[in-house]
């Protein structure tokens, strides 16, 4: 499977070796940009460059769901449950900046975002650790 089919395409199935290697190095590249160009308050970043890190953000997202629904298939389930993941990391996205904004108690906010940790880390995590199922064990379409 190739490097741009891993990361952005729903279809076929990924075992847990590969799914943990692209898991880690798509997670490593985009923090590492988003830290240094974004989030970096010593950077004198120009707007067009967090632009680009911006979109960035969203191929990282679209790869974490292809790799999800990809990961959901070889364990027998169905790839739209990976939208559970997404709606989590929208949840926390938006949760931060209410917090951030003062919009949301901070206790509450807190407490949210702690959860969403927890379903997120533990969703990737089982992913990553469940074992496929056979392709003859799997139901027919």
């Amino acid at each position: 499977m190739g490097g741009l089919r891993l990361l952005f395409s729903f279809y076929g199935r990924i075992e847990r070796q590969p799914y943990w290697i692209a898991l880690i190095a798509v997670n490593v590249v985009h923090f590492a940009l988003i830290e240094t160009f974004v989030l970096n308050p010593a950077s004198q970043t120009p707007l067009w460059i967090k632009i680009i890190c911006l979109d960035v953000s969203l191929l990282w997202f679209v790869s974490l769901h292809a790799l999800a629904a990809k990961r959901l298939h070889a364990l027998g389930r169905s790839g739209g449950w990976a939208l559970l993941i997404g709606g989590a990391v929208l949840l926390a996205i938006v949760m931060g900046n209410l917090r951030r904004h003062g919009v949301a108690p901070p206790q509450i906010a807190n407490l949210v975002l702690l959860l969403i940790a927890v379903v997120l880390i533990g969703g990737l995590v089982a992913l990553g650790l469940m074992p496929s199922r056979s392709r003859s064990a799997l139901p027919s379409s």
